[in-house]
């Protein structure tokens, strides 16, 4: 017996007058279930939101990246790639090294790194060049000095890793309801996506296989977007 032999039997079985409450109950049930599911996405995409913006400020805090100590600004020919074995103490030599956060070195001056090779290990970490000099014309920001930087290898990782959740989390499913970061959700997470766009930026984190080519793709496409809505990359 097929199923809707089934269903038509079973309906048989069912009294006139009650025929029509039942299919109310059904019809109510099933639209309970949906404005149930419907807020359940809601919830989640807010929640989504809120442990991106977490997760962005705990990798921002993260001391894993140095500015050239001992650098002065009037002269513009001092670069990382010069000094080889800087260290994070004050020594012997001009220059060294001190361990910052993460947020210190994403500031208004352009990324820059002769090199897709590491600088080489600066403690026990293995550091990456991203600003080998301090070049102009800079942006407009609040920061009034600039220093050549390198950043470390879990550093590198921890942005490529946030940047790729981002991305995942807005990726267009087949239908709209199931994409668990809405494109005005990333409106929280504007400070530091607005920072990591950036052409310079992208550039050196895709280096050594850091960012996939749908991650660099997302950032083009944010770098787009809010420079139209009058953004400054």
């Amino acid at each position: 017996m097929g199923q809707g032999a089934v269903a038509v039997k079973i309906l048989a079985m069912i009294p006139e007058a009650a025929i029509f409450p039942f299919i109310f109950t059904v019809a109510n049930a099933l639209i309970s279930a949906a404005v149930s599911w419907v807020i359940s996405r809601l919830v989640l995409r807010e929640n989504t939101a809120r442990e991106l913006l977490s997760e962005a400020l705990a990798v921002q805090a993260l001391e894993e990246a140095w500015i050239v100590e001992g650098y002065d600004e009037s002269d513009l020919s001092t670069k990382v790639s010069d000094n080889r074995k800087l260290e994070e103490e004050p020594r012997s030599g001009k220059f060294w090294l001190r361990r910052v956060e993460v947020r210190a070195v994403l500031d208004e001056p352009e990324w820059n790194s002769p090199s897709e090779e590491p600088y080489g290990f600066v403690g026990t970490r293995r550091a990456w060049i991203v600003r080998n000099e301090v070049r102009g014309p800079l942006r407009p920001g609040p920061t009034k000095k600039h220093y050549p930087a390198l950043i470390s290898s879990r550093g590198k990782e921890e942005l490529c890793g946030w940047i790729e959740g981002v991305r995942s989390a807005n990726t267009k499913p087949l239908f709209p309801l199931f994409k668990t970061l809405s494109d005005k959700d990333l409106d929280l997470l504007r400070p530091l996506l607005l920072q990591l766009a950036r052409e310079d930026i992208v550039r050196i984190l895709a280096r050594n296989d850091g960012l996939t080519s749908e991650s660099v793709r997302f950032l083009e496409r944010i770098r787009q977007k809010w420079t139209e809505r009058g953004g400054r990359l």
